[in-house]
């Protein structure tokens, strides 16, 4: 796992658990929330990269290779929330979060 992946991967642990929780107290659902969480994957492996210093590795004139890059990130950061947020939902409920 590459320094990037690992930062990654600890902000999302740490933000889209708030981010879901926050979503799912407002009633957002659906489709709506999917894209919510998926725009805030695709904002940490920014952020991550970023940190990171991995912008050096693209080369300006393809854009193409970056958003590939930070699509391909975002996807697994935000299938391994998915799992995460539905797998501990009962816990939340009964320590009073959503339902």
């Amino acid at each position: 796992m590459e320094a990037t992946q690992a930062l990654a991967l600890t902000i999302a642990g740490i933000v889209l658990p708030v981010v879901q929780e926050k979503l799912a107290g407002a009633k957002i659902e659906g489709t709506a929330a999917i894209w919510l969480n998926f725009a805030a994957a695709v904002a940490i492996a920014i952020a991550a990269t970023a940190l990171a210093g991995g912008f050096g590795s693209y080369d300006p004139s393809d854009p193409t290779a970056f958003v590939g890059a930070m699509l391909g990130k975002a996807a697994g950061i935000f299938a391994l929330s998915q799992i995460v947020f539905h797998s501990a939902q009962p816990a939340v409920a009964q320590l009073g979060g959503t339902s």
